[in-house]
């Protein structure tokens, strides 16, 4: 249903050619199932590229423009088939828009999924979704104002600070701290001084 939306293209017709000729036909891709998103009844149908070489052969053959452009579609094209069941693909919507160089949504979906690894204690995932959404927000010091990046730069840095201290990395959970003291200088909020 995302590449139809994408390609602009009949979802039937789509599913279609994708099972006759490239899964059957030249055995490039391979049939996943079906899923239900919703009580409307939205349907994914999910394909995977048979062997990694096909994947890379194609997005190989795009520049940077359109590699862009693509994962900025699939990247709304997803918020908007999952709707207000997003959560169940953060990952893939902070990778999508972090290709795409929207760095404002891929720090929010980073910070997101960056959470939920924490609530499945998966922490060094957490730590790896914290840091990048840390560096995204550094790469955007020119094009906002010094306060607003301040307020970004806490969130990511506190979570993954947290993260740390669950465990044990004393060296690093210090560094973080000693850059959340930092930036609570200039923050006016009183709660995150506390």
């Amino acid at each position: 249903m995302v590449v139809a939306r994408v390609q602009a293209k009949d979802v039937r017709e789509l599913v279609r050619r994708l099972g006759a000729e490239l899964e059957r036909q030249h055995r490039l891709v391979s049939a996943k199932g079906v899923r239900r998103l919703d009580r409307d009844g939205k349907r994914l149908s999910l394909y995977r590229f048979q062997h990694n070489l096909f994947r890379s052969y194609l997005y190989n053959e795009m520049d940077e423009a359109e590699w862009m452009y693509l994962h900025e579609d699939v990247g709304r094209g997803l918020e908007e088939l999952y709707g207000d069941q997003v959560e169940e693909i953060v990952v893939q919507l902070a990778w999508h828009y972090d290709q795409a160089g929207i760095v404002d949504k891929a720090v929010h979906y980073l910070q997101r999924a960056g959470k939920q690894a924490t609530t499945r204690f998966a922490n060094s995932e957490a730590i790896q979704y914290f840091s990048r959404a840390l560096v995204l927000i550094s790469e955007m010091e020119k094009s906002i104002p010094e306060l607003e990046l301040l307020e970004m730069r806490y969130q990511p840095l506190s979570e993954r600070e947290e993260v740390l201290a669950r465990i044990g990395n004393r060296s690093l959970q210090g560094e973080d701290l000693v850059a959340l003291e930092g930036l609570v200088e200039f923050l006016a909020d009183k709660n995150k001084r506390a």
